[in-house]
């Protein structure tokens, strides 16, 4: 069960307008976008309404520092229809360290 509370905020802009919204704070919290799960890696984002079915790519490269160009692509696939996505990955021991990223190919 979720517990929610509500912070109401109100922040003074510098022209001596106030704007207020709403933060909301979940516990216990929800499922991380990115955690391991057994030799997975599951990672759950979204693109957001206006992202509905588009594809895209996961890249990874060993070197975080490597040109675009040299990150290999590792799975292709598309978005649901409200722009949100889930992938796994799995966890290599030969690749201590691996880096991911989101590609967007040009339509």
């Amino acid at each position: 069960m979720r517990t929610q509370w509500i912070l109401i905020w109100a922040l003074l802009c510098g022209c001596g307008n106030m704007a207020a919204g709403q933060l909301v704070i979940i516990y216990p919290f929800p499922t991380p976008p990115v955690y391991q799960s057994g030799t997975n890696l599951i990672w759950h984002a979204s693109f957001g309404a206006n992202g509905a079915y588009m594809p895209f790519y996961v890249v990874a490269s060993t070197n975080l520092t490597s040109f675009s160009t040299n990150w290999s692509r590792v799975l292709t696939n598309a978005a649901d229809s409200s722009g949100g996505f889930s992938v796994t990955l799995p966890i290599e021991p030969d690749k201590p360290s691996r880096f991911y990223r989101i590609a967007i190919p040009v339509l």
